[in-house]
């Protein structure tokens, strides 16, 4: 085949291409056009939070700041507790206090954010709740407190999760505070950006480079559960680093806790302690220097597997505990006169000389040290940090399947210490909805930090000061919050202005743990740091039975077993477990009632219409992928080619052309096949044809007609015609014109 061929064949397959993938580049699609103030509604939640939320309460909120044996700021009752501030506090029954908020104090904790999206302190509710009755509060008129309940486990998601009142980031961890609502009368919906109050834990976990290794007995029968345990140094007593692990240990920042330097060093003193209490080292040989530890890596360090810390391997699942290292089993040692120490009934003196002992000693204080309660400070020394040890969940080394759990197989837990803090900030959250307005339409598309332009656009954060005086019953749980500017220095309070805020402590044991607990309706100032002491390290030990708080180990749940087993496998993963697990129990703990502060003070439930924002509004238009117009475009470059490359070589001249159509034109073909002497004109211009040639008459048909012979018609005419001097003639536009002809009928 030529090439001319070639191509001929190419074309036709190219064109039959582009007429059937050109069209499907056509589509009809939703996209976002321009911006417009909509009014926003209200949207109810149909899964299970929204079915089983409770309205707000109908009477005002309350506050609990241990009411029997300290005021509330700014609550004062003359006459109801006796001695404040004082150290000796007592409560008159004759006179009740209260747990009214103090107008002035609402008003200043929702200055900020009374009219916007960003909620406040009060915003900040518990999700279930119930009216109580106490013999020293409020003439024992009912007043309100929170209720815990366990509403649904939302660690089987991993995105951002919207459910009534909050906004849950279930990838890294993380809470934003929302009543939400959404743009109503929209025909096709829309999207918009909105700055939500954050709340979200900062947990990191250092490695100890310790593991526990243990031998399953038989689980099914009332034998031990576990047959055999060691320790096993992976490098954290054979490598541990030189250096007094006391010296220079980092004084606690309220404003920014480093949770990472904590828990940094409170791994390392872990590690320390353990040769101590292991009798690998003593302190008078750590003082003399050189390599003082004798320990090698991989060692294996046998425990007795009947003591009650070998409980916690089974079931098998994720275990915290607190610092004191109960897998040592170490006697209770405390502080005695002029420096020395007590253990079993005896004063130690100098406390250096008996390692184990000090170590046990110091071993009970580790906890509180990472957590910076224990100092040699003043008093008055804040904190806000929480700390624990994490054993991750068992891994199967002996090459056995890990779902099978069958007596005599061998598994690996490792062993971290972790130090976290709760801090609040601004984010600006992106929200997407379609037409239909409900709270399963809404979706977070995602979260940043708010952009400020400059520091001064900072956020301005107030924290009550518990040792101010009169402010001294805020230490259980202060209030703190975006304020106005116009507050900034009032008495009482600690002011920063920042992007973050970490949040300051709040008793979890008083507030939180305990049996009476939530003790008001204030699930701000309590919840964050009530969680994540929890989180951090009491959870997910064996002996953790706490009314209407589910389990997270992962010991009775496969799903959530099998996501702990992704995560144990770096500090990492640790760290992102339980930011999940604290903001699982958040989210089923507190809600964002109402962005309008004022209302929720007053007691009315949030709901209806709230104020008009701007949304980017979502249209249907016919848009066209131009990836489906690739075969027409070649198509069009191969036509405009073989056009460019006719004209170049010639043949596409426009006279050249013309004179083909005027040669192939049917009317000349005809006269010449009639008449051959016409054959002369046949390159003519069209005029000078016509004039010659166009007006012969041509016989259609076989027939004679009866008038004058045709043929002998045209011979004169034409005989006329060849007389005429066509030379000199200009060459002239051809304009073809149909022949004259005529038919006669046989007689």
């Amino acid at each position: 085949m030529s090439v001319v061929s070639y191509l001929s064949l190419g074309l036709g397959f190219l064109t039959t291409l582009a007429g059937i993938i050109t069209p499907l580049g056509l589509s009809d699609t939703i996209t976002a056009t321009g911006d417009q103030m909509v009014s926003f509604v209200y949207l109810s939640d149909p899964s299970s939070f929204g079915r089983s939320a409770q309205n707000r309460p109908d009477i005002p909120l309350s506050r609990d700041c241990l009411i029997t044996s300290a005021f509330c700021p700014g609550a004062v009752i003359p006459g109801a507790v006796l001695n404040q501030g004082k150290g000796n506090v007592s409560v008159n029954a004759s006179i009740t206090a209260t747990t009214r908020i103090p107008e002035n104090i609402t008003t200043m904790f929702s200055s900020a954010t009374k009219n916007s999206t960003i909620a406040g302190i009060f915003d900040i509710q518990y999700r279930f709740w119930k009216k109580n009755t106490n013999e020293y509060f409020d003439n024992r008129q009912p007043y309100v407190k929170g209720s815990r309940r366990p509403v649904e486990n939302l660690l089987g998601r991993d995105n951002l999760t919207v459910v009534e009142g909050i906004i849950a980031d279930l990838g890294s961890g993380g809470i934003g505070f929302r009543n939400h609502t959404g743009p109503a009368g929209l025909t096709l919906g829309g999207k918009w950006d909105e700055d939500i109050l954050w709340i979200e834990p900062d947990i990191s976990c250092a490695n100890t480079n310790l593991s526990f290794e243990f031998v399953l007995g038989n689980t099914t029968s009332l034998s031990s559960e576990v047959t055999s345990l060691e320790l096993v140094d992976e490098g954290g007593l054979s490598l541990i680093r030189a250096g007094n692990p006391y010296k220079e240990w980092p004084n606690l920042t309220y404003s920014n806790p480093d949770v990472q330097l904590r828990a940094d060093r409170s791994a390392w003193l872990y590690n320390f302690l353990s040769t101590l209490v292991l009798n690998l080292t003593s302190i008078a040989a750590v003082r003399q220097g050189g390599k003082a530890i004798n320990a090698s890596l991989g060692h294996h360090y046998p425990l007795d597997p009947d003591a009650f810390f070998a409980e916690e391997f089974y079931p098998l699942g994720i275990h915290n505990e607190y610092l004191n290292a109960n897998w040592l089993e170490l006697p209770r040692v405390t502080s005695g006169r002029n420096g020395s120490i007590t253990a079993n009934g005896r004063d130690l003196y100098p406390p250096e000389d008996y390692s184990y002992e000090f170590a046990s000693l110091l071993f009970s204080e580790l906890q509180w040290r990472c957590a910076g309660r224990y100092s040699d400070a003043s008093k008055e020394n804040d904190y806000n940090v929480e700390c624990g040890a994490i054993l991750t969940l068992p891994s199967r080394v002996d090459r056995g399947s890990p779902m099978e759990e069958e007596p005599g197989s061998k598994w690996k837990s490792s062993l971290y210490v972790c130090a976290g803090a709760v801090k609040a900030s601004v984010k600006t959250v992106s929200f997407s909805m379609n037409a239909s307005a409900s709270l399963g339409n809404l979706v977070a598309t995602g979260v940043k930090n708010k952009h400020y332009p400059d520091n001064s656009s900072y956020p301005l954060w107030a924290i009550e000061d518990w040792w101010y005086p009169g402010s001294e019953g805020a230490y259980a749980a202060p209030l703190w919050g975006i304020v106005d500017v116009a507050y900034e220095g009032t008495k009482g309070y600690n002011f920063t202005r920042a992007p973050t805020l970490y949040l300051p402590y709040s008793y979890g044991s008083l507030t939180w743990e305990s049996f009476a607990a939530p003790l008001d309706s204030l699930a701000g100032s309590v919840a964050p740091y009530g969680i994540l002491s929890q989180v951090i390290h009491s959870i997910f030990h064996p002996s953790f039975d706490v009314p209407r708080i589910p389990r997270y180990d992962g010991s009775d749940s496969l799903s959530l077993r099998a996501r702990w087993a992704s995560l144990s496998k770096s500090g990492e993963g640790i760290e992102r477990l339980l930011r999940l697990v604290w903001t699982d129990m958040t989210a089923s703990t507190s809600i964002g009632a109402n962005v309008l502060n004022n209302a929720l003070v007053s007691g009315v439930n949030g709901g209806g219409s709230g104020p008009s924002r701007l949304v980017t509004i979502y249209v249907q238009k016919v848009t066209y992928d131009m990836r489906y117009a690739v075969p027409a475009l070649l198509l069009l470059v191969v036509w405009v080619s073989v056009i460019l490359v006719a004209l170049m070589i010639g043949s596409g001249r426009i006279t050249h052309l013309k004179q083909m159509l005027n040669d192939t034109s049917l009317g000349r073909v005809a006269a010449i096949t009639a008449y051959p002497s016409s054959r002369a004109y046949l390159g003519s211009p069209t005029n000078e044809w016509a004039t010659a040639v166009g007006h012969v008459m041509l016989q259609i048909g076989g027939r004679k007609s009866s008038g004058l012979d045709v043929e002998e018609h045209q011979e004169q005419e034409l005989e006329s015609l060849s007389a005429e001097d066509d030379s000199g003639r200009e060459e002239q536009p051809h304009c073809e014109r149909l022949l004259s002809t005529r038919t006669h009928r046989d007689e």
